[in-house]
């Protein structure tokens, strides 16, 4: 008795992750570029600090 609930619980998770994936994936690629754009934001900033040694 205990395994078969087990298994539909299981079920139910996959079917849950199914329905939300569509979603999932965009709230991914939104995250990928969100950590894109500190990258660059850092890189920026790396540059500037480079450029302002060279200066010197």
């Amino acid at each position: 008795m205990g395994r078969h609930q087990q298994h539909a619980g299981m079920r139910h998770g996959g079917q849950h992750g199914g329905g939300k994936h569509g979603k999932g994936r965009h709230e991914k690629y939104e995250q990928v570029v969100k950590r894109l754009d500190l990258i660059e934001a850092r890189l920026a900033r790396i540059e500037a600090m480079l450029e302002s040694m060279m200066r010197r």
